[in-house]
């Protein structure tokens, strides 16, 4: 018996375990990483980070978290080639029907999303990826030439299986790690009866009070509910490091990034 037939038994129970509570392991990580996601926006506070647990909006936390996965990893699909083959296997020749609407459907609105999710990580992680993934495949190739086990300039799998997925599992780390760092809230400008302006995500409203993770630093501060005279949505100008296409739209909003520096320049005289 050889060797890759005495492992499989081994990994047999595991993969069984994976197939029946696919759907409970795949629902136990969105909650672990929401939760995740909250520590990390509340700056590596764990008491915030709890008062924020408190009172959110769970299904709103639970659903902005899925839609910003999607956003962020569905650009890494695209380098695994059966991705690729089967979301355009409707424009093969001979495609049947069915292929060719699943590709309509599915080419238009992931298409969308990878091109107004890129942002500069992503795109870092993407060239990375890539040089990686062409450097590896040179070498392969000129190990092959060499060994004399080709002699075509086309290799199926010129980097081996444990490679690609190290690969992948380090470009999907460092995507998630971006995804963490997003608030899932728009941040907004509280104007109080008391002439102050509060810049900040608004988490949730508990008992005449309104917490909100106030800018710069996302310290937790409670304000009277009733105190909140109105409210603004920021109009998003995004750093360097966050900016995509879709930060380029023009979008109505208060320019926060203005009331910032008169809040900072007001408590400094």
């Amino acid at each position: 018996m050889s060797e890759s037939t005495e492992a499989m038994p081994d990994s047999a129970p595991l993969r069984r375990f994976l197939d029946r509570h696919l759907a409970l392991l795949c629902a136990l990580f969105l909650v672990v990483f929401a939760t995740l996601r909250v520590f990390f926006v509340s700056g590596f506070d764990l008491p915030t980070a709890l008062s924020v647990l408190a009172i959110v909006n769970r299904t709103q936390l639970l659903t902005a978290t899925v839609l910003s996965g999607v956003a962020f990893i569905v650009p890494l699909l695209f380098i695994q080639p059966k991705f690729r083959q089967w979301l355009w296997a409707g424009n093969s020749q001979g495609a049947g029907f069915t292929k060719q609407i699943r590709t309509a459907l599915l080419w238009v609105p992931i298409s969308t999303i990878v091109l107004l999710g890129f942002t500069l990580p992503l795109i870092f992680g993407w060239f990375f990826g890539w040089v990686t993934f062409l450097l590896l495949k040179y070498r392969a190739r000129k190990k092959g030439r060499l060994t004399g086990r080709r002699g075509s300039g086309n290799d199926a799998q010129p980097i081996n299986t444990d490679t690609n997925s190290w690969l992948v599992a380090t470009m999907l780390g460092i995507t998630l790690m971006t995804v963490l760092y997003q608030p899932w809230l728009a941040r907004e400008a509280l104007h109080t009866t008391g002439g102050e302006n509060v810049v900040g995500n608004v988490v949730g409203v508990q008992g005449g009070m309104t917490l909100v993770l106030e800018m710069p630093g996302s310290s937790a501060r409670w304000i009277k509910t009733a105190e909140i005279a109105s409210r603004d949505i920021c109009r998003t100008t995004p750093r360097w490091y966050s900016s995509s296409l879709a930060s380029f739209v023009p979008r109505p909003g208060v320019d926060c990034a203005a009331l910032l520096t008169a809040n900072k320049e007001g408590s400094s005289t």
